[in-house]
């Protein structure tokens, strides 16, 4: 542990990784007015450290003198602040878009604890007629997380998101395409489309989220040991995974066609900064419909990779480790092919108890 600035701040390593440290002795909210050790970890430089650290002082301050949004406009520009700053959530502007219609809606001037459950309810009966039901499922989610965080910070005593039943979607099997028509459209980028190629090659043979693949790191790509180290801000962890032989061709091109960095993002636009999502996905789709596949996206690859496995193997929990998933229901949201699995769990049932000479005799014998 390092000391970089007075007795505040710490420089701590950690699994080669150095992470700055904030601390504070804050008076806790207690009959005996103790003082609280809190520890902050920050980011992997000063300049995110001291921007966590206004932002820690900015809360505190508020918290411990009494300071409390009191309507939802104010509670709402609060809340965009803590979805950007403190999770760190990639795409945050989603679930912030759906809280724009609410508060639109309700009016910001409306106070944050007179906000009821009918309110609720009424905006996503509201919603129902112009958009898709799965979008109305999000509101309502995105809605109960920042009511959780207001009771988790004192500005509410009760959820009124909670109780509400919305008609969820009907989750339909995703629709994959083949081996062939996968090596077609590998073919196609490799010549058409070079900068989408190692892309999809990447999303294909890791699993991984776009966000993840973008944001890859030249330092977290080992060609001698053949694994890359995947920041998943999602889950706020890193995943290792071993780069297969094609992976570890592709990318290997790569980095010596870019100089052989040492560190610097793999896949870099043309400022050489983070390629955009929606550019990116908006030129992958007329790469599909040029070789007859309209409707794959590149999500499509997430779920192809998690079929692929589960059915090679025989085994979810190996695309469980795959996608990085704590429960494996949600990697079960992944698998396409369910007729075909569940033919297999038959077949496989049929085979144990058999289905000929004295095996099937023994069980007619018992049942009659």
């Amino acid at each position: 542990m390092e000391k970089v600035e007075g007795n505040l701040w710490r420089r701590q390593e950690k699994d080669g990784q150095f992470r700055y440290l904030y601390r504070r002795l804050l008076q806790a909210k207690t009959k005996d007015k103790k003082y609280r050790d809190y520890r902050k970890t920050l980011g992997d430089n000063l300049e995110k450290a001291l921007a966590e650290k206004n932002r820690l002082d900015d809360y505190f301050t508020a918290q411990f003198s009494g300071e409390k949004p009191s309507t939802l406009g104010e509670f709402f520009d609060w809340y965009v602040r803590y979805l950007r700053d403190e999770r760190k959530l990639l795409g945050y502007q989603t679930p912030v878009g759906h809280l724009k219609a609410f508060v639109k809606h309700k009016g910001a001037q409306i106070e944050l604890a007179k906000i009821t459950r009918a309110d609720v309810e009424t905006f996503l009966h509201a919603c129902k007629g112009r958009i898709s039901q799965v979008t109305v499922d999000n509101h309502h989610r995105s809605i109960r997380r920042m009511f959780n965080v207001a009771i988790q910070r004192g500005y509410l005593e009760k959820n009124p998101a909670i109780g509400i039943r919305v008609e969820k979607p009907r989750l339909l099997e995703p629709v994959l395409p083949s081996v062939d028509e996968v090596k077609r459209l590998l073919d196609y980028l490799k010549h058409k489309r070079p900068s989408l190629y190692p892309i999809v090659v990447t999303l294909i043979y890791t699993g991984a989220r776009l966000g993840e693949v973008l944001s890859l790191d030249w330092s977290r790509v080992d060609f001698i040991g053949g694994t890359l180290v995947l920041v998943r801000r999602k889950v706020n962890d890193l995943h290792r995974l071993p780069m297969a032989k094609t992976l570890n061709e592709v990318l290997n091109i790569l980095w010596m066609e870019t100089g052989m960095p040492r560190e610097g993002l793999v896949f870099r636009g043309k400022s050489n900064n983070q390629r955009d999502r929606h550019c990116l996905s908006r030129s992958f789709k007329k790469s599909a419909k040029a070789v007859g596949l309209p409707w794959i996206t590149l999500k499509t690859f997430r779920k192809l990779a998690a079929t692929w496995v589960a059915l090679s193997t025989h085994d979810v929990r190996a695309a469980q480790k795959l996608l990085g998933h704590t429960n494996i229901r949600t990697t079960e949201l992944y698998l396409g092919e369910g007729s075909e699995s569940r033919d297999m769990a038959v077949k496989a049932i049929e085979d144990k108890l058999g289905h000929g000479g004295d095996e099937q005799g023994k069980v007619a014998k018992f049942v009659a």
